[in-house]
């Protein structure tokens, strides 16, 4: 992707994502019945967004997945953001969200990984590893509204894989944050 040569990346996984300077990619994941999660009975929705340094939407991905445990979705999550980034070639990335404690274990190699999200830490370590750059930032889930509201809109309408962003609702849209600075005219409310 010639578009994204050299360009940082935000990778956001719920929680919630955040702000940063570059936005690039935002990853979002949900489960459970708490506010900020979407839930159908039988599965949870992990979802990508990619975008560009200016915080605009290039790609959307949603699959669907049968880990409860909020630190397993949260680091599933972030591996599927990982790997989808991959797939396109760049090499500098910044993964952001909400979950300290999974971040936190994901970039600080010194530590041993609680048991439950072990593999995927290391799995994530790993894919580190591919890049010539890298950041672990923790944010709000404020700012990830757009990955939640992309993760509910799927579960809703079962849509998953890789989503065209012309195919985007308003309220994934409108749920945008660019550069720290909420740009939604209203709130989007999660199940």
């Amino acid at each position: 992707m010639e578009l994204l040569a050299g360009s940082d990346l935000v990778l956001a996984v719920p929680g919630g994502w955040g702000s940063h300077r570059r936005w690039e990619i935002a990853a979002g994941a949900a489960a459970g019945s708490v506010g900020t999660r979407s839930v159908r009975p039988s599965f949870l929705v992990l979802s990508v967004i990619i975008r560009d340094s200016n915080g605009n939407f290039l790609f959307a991905w949603t699959t669907n997945d049968f880990a409860f445990d909020p630190a397993v979705v949260e680091a599933k999550a972030a591996c599927l953001a990982l790997a989808n980034t991959r797939t396109l070639g760049l090499h500098n990335i910044i993964l952001e969200g909400d979950a300290a404690e999974v971040l936190e274990q994901i970039s600080n190699w010194d530590s041993i990984p609680s048991w439950s999200i072990n593999p995927l830490v290391c799995d994530a370590r790993s894919s580190l590893r591919n890049f010539s750059f890298w950041s672990v930032n923790c944010i709000s889930q404020l700012a990830n509204k757009a990955a939640h509201a992309l993760t509910q809109w799927a579960a809703f309408c079962n849509r998953y894989g890789i989503i065209p962003i012309s195919d985007l609702p308003p309220s994934v849209l409108s749920a945008e944050v660019k550069n720290g600075i909420d740009s939604a005219p209203f709130s989007v409310s999660l199940i």
